[in-house]
């Protein structure tokens, strides 16, 4: 039997979520050049993650969602809300402290 799913307001890294209607797995950081919260930078950075999206019949289909934007998934689109913890100088984050907050916004 498989994990009960996460909260789409709170989902880490290899964790499979209910978002509105798709269940989504964030399974790899591919950047987070944020700017630390202590510093001040000419830019604010982003954040992108490979996903997956995980269809009814089981079938997995990558996709990759950046921070503020939306992706096109199913029939609407996967809003990539927000990511913590704050970066900060000096302090890297541990894959595990990761947390995602996604929303889906059907299209039908």
């Amino acid at each position: 039997m498989p994990p009960p799913l996460a909260d789409a307001r709170d989902v880490a890294l290899g964790e499979r979520a209910y978002v509105d209607g798709p269940i989504v797995m964030p399974v790899a950081i591919l950047e987070d050049s944020r700017c630390p919260v202590d510093f001040q930078c000419v830019w604010a950075g982003q954040v992108r993650v490979k996903m997956v999206w995980i269809r009814g019949n089981g079938e997995q289909m990558p996709f990759e969602a950046t921070l503020g934007e939306r992706t096109p998934i199913a029939d609407g689109s996967i809003l990539f809300e927000s990511v913590r913890p704050e970066k900060r100088a000096g302090e890297p984050i541990r894959r595990e402290d990761y947390r995602f907050s996604l929303r889906f916004d059907g299209g039908l």
